[in-house]
């Protein structure tokens, strides 16, 4: 049996995916499983993934009809065979000892999660437009911002706080994925936030490795780089919505209720300042939905009235 499973969902990453499978052939543990989930790529993506597979028998492929990121990711899940899972998005690439590294504190600390920091490599080009190359050049100085010495730390009821919401820079353990049936959403962005979300919620312990281990592409057209833009920036308030149902699900309300009243306050904030839809009563329609049948913390009843107010001044 493998000792990590590697999954990588693939789309139209012909330029990228060799590196990206390069990096990950090469760990310095070699008993992998690398499940690439072919996400009916139209380019030669689907091409490299059978040379590589017919080169090296721990490369699986799955191919499907186009899905969406979520999907690929669900269905690599489903075929998991080792203890360990780590991702890797097609267009990244991994340092050597990654695998290694995140796997030996896993063991030596027993923490639910290792996580290592990650570093930013650009290849936006000069015309990507200003939008763009000034929300990529903050994901650097964010990254190191969750930062800390290398160790085993308590996880905090504060989850947003502590962690960086992507999935790919860290190593779970499969017996809790399978035990509470986590899957990504389907159709929605910042799928990463909530999987992680529902995953940390079974954890007490984290390990961080303080080195920069996953290297993260900037680059027009990947999913990350184009998401401010996206005509589905309220899907982030659904995630809101998933979250607090897991919480409500699987831990004590009362002890998250206001946390998550702080980040749906949070998260709406920055989606007003950076993300504003053209449509704000649809914003506010999703709060007051939120408030009826989750969360009717007193601080987000005040919020939605102030929306209210400045969506009628406004209009």
């Amino acid at each position: 049996m493998p000792e990590i499973s590697v999954i990588i969902p693939v789309y139209n990453v012909a330029p990228y995916l060799a590196k990206c499978l390069d990096s990950v052939l090469a760990q310095t543990i070699s008993n992998i499983e690398v499940i690439c989930v072919n996400d009916g790529s139209t380019d030669n993506s689907g091409k490299i993934l059978q040379d590589y597979a017919a080169k090296d028998r721990r490369v699986k492929i799955i191919n499907q009809n186009n899905q969406g990121i979520s999907a690929a990711r669900n269905a690599g899940l489903k075929v998991v065979q080792s203890d360990y899972v780590m991702f890797v998005d097609s267009d990244d690439y991994i340092a050597a000892d990654m695998a290694e590294k995140l796997h030996s504190m896993m063991i030596s600390g027993n923490p639910d999660v290792v996580i290592c920091s990650a570093e930013c490599v650009n290849q936006l080009p000069e015309d990507a437009g200003a939008a763009i190359i000034e929300w990529q050049s903050w994901l650097q100085p964010w990254f190191d911002e969750y930062a800390k010495p290398t160790g085993v730390y308590d996880v905090p009821k504060t989850i947003k706080d502590e962690f960086i919401s992507v999935v790919w820079n860290k190593l779970y353990k499969t017996s809790i994925i399978k035990d509470y049936q986590i899957e990504f959403p389907l159709g929605l962005i910042e799928e990463d936030e909530y999987w992680l979300w529902a995953y940390m919620l079974h954890c007490k312990k984290y390990a961080f490795i303080n080195e920069r281990l996953y290297f993260y592409i900037q680059r027009t057209g990947s999913i990350m780089t184009t998401r401010n833009a996206n005509e589905k920036v309220l899907d982030i308030l659904e995630i809101e919505r998933l979250i607090y149902e897991q919480a409500a699900k699987y831990a004590d309300i009362k002890a998250y209720r206001e946390i998550l009243a702080d980040w749906y306050i949070k998260t709406t904030e920055e989606i007003l300042q950076y993300r504003r839809p053209k449509n704000l009563s649809a914003l506010t329609a999703k709060l007051a939905d939120y408030i009826r049948h989750c969360n009717s913390s007193d601080k987000l009843k005040s919020f939605y009235e102030k929306l209210k107010t400045d969506d009628n001044n406004v209009g």
